[in-house]
């Protein structure tokens, strides 16, 4: 007995021994507790950066890069090691290297086959369940990319494909938003007016309204798919509309009409469509988002009308 425990205690200072070599020759290896506990501290900052860039109007090029590379080496740190937890088997390698290549639909086929590995026991379940990780990984990473893209591409690119093929879509213009804001498109110069805090306001009369309605005519006319509603503060006043997709609505008395639209987008139920909304408001912006609007600012709906061809 006493022959064996020095043969253990051999054995495990040669293993000891054999990791340390390792850990020296290896840099990556010897820096593996600490990736480790780095990875989750790199997530949350990738969860405040995804905040910004979800609630910031023109995010900065710069922190779009950060992003990009914060996801990308998270991935290449989870991959390294989960490659050396992972067993020598050459099954499960070729579900591995199959799995770094594969798309959503291929996925589930390893993932069916892997099953059936498992259940028939060509494979351990504990080496199954570290591919099953490697394929939610491969799952996470395509999800990032997919991420990436829709940022690049945003709402704007959204309603610009279902103007273009007219698919259903709706939309919610704030007009006193945007016609006071953008004067300078609309060709208006708006009269201002101080309300009872002393501060001054634009004031629409009707002819600028019809402007805005005119414009909203134009894109629905442009736009099969489109369900507008053009929503206005103040007094109702009589204005023309000969498209029967395009809706004018006013705040009712001692609201605004960034209430409409809110209610509006929470409740409307005549269209089973995506909603757009138009506002460079922060607090109209926040509710409709939280209500799963998509948000359009000014200057992009203007940089819409440009690109078809549409003109106030």
């Amino acid at each position: 007995s006493e022959e064996v425990a020095k043969l253990r205690q051999l054995t495990t200072e040669t293993v000891e021994k054999v990791r340390k070599a390792q850990r020296d020759a290896d840099p990556f290896l010897a820096k593996e507790h600490e990736l480790r506990q780095a990875i989750p501290q790199m997530e949350e900052m990738l969860k405040l950066l995804r905040r910004y860039l979800r609630t910031a109007g023109q995010a900065l090029p710069e922190v779009v890069a950060l992003e990009k590379r914060l996801t990308e080496h998270i991935e290449k740190v989870r991959y390294e090691l989960e490659k050396r937890d992972q067993p020598s088997d050459p099954f499960l390698e070729r579900i591995s290297a199959k799995i770094n290549g594969a798309d959503a639909r291929e996925l589930k086929s390893i993932e069916s086959a892997l099953l059936l590995a498992e259940q028939s026991g060509l494979v351990d379940s504990r080496h199954a369940d570290l591919y099953r990780r490697d394929i939610h990984r491969r799952r996470s990473y395509m999800a990032d990319r997919a991420f990436h893209e829709q940022k690049q591409s945003g709402p704007l690119a959204l309603l610009e494909r279902a103007v273009a093929t007219g698919e259903k879509a709706r939309l919610a213009l704030d007009a006193n938003n945007f016609a006071c804001l953008r004067q300078d498109y609309l060709g208006l110069r708006l009269p201002t007016k101080k309300n009872a805090q002393g501060e001054s306001r634009f004031q629409l009369d009707a002819a600028a309204r019809q402007k805005v309605v005119q414009l909203a005519e134009k894109l629905a006319d442009d736009a099969p798919g489109l369900h507008v509603w053009v929503s206005f503060d103040g007094q109702q006043t009589a204005l023309k509309t000969t498209n029967s997709r395009v809706r004018v609505t006013f705040s009712r008395a001692g609201a605004k009409a960034d209430h409409d639209i809110m209610d509006l987008v929470a409740k409307d139920k005549t269209v089973e469509a995506p909603w757009f909304v138009v506002s460079d408001d922060i607090e109209v912006r926040d509710a409709t988002a939280r209500e799963g609007a998509y948000i359009i600012y000014n200057d992009a709906l203007i940089q819409l009308l440009v690109n078809r061809g549409i003109r106030a």
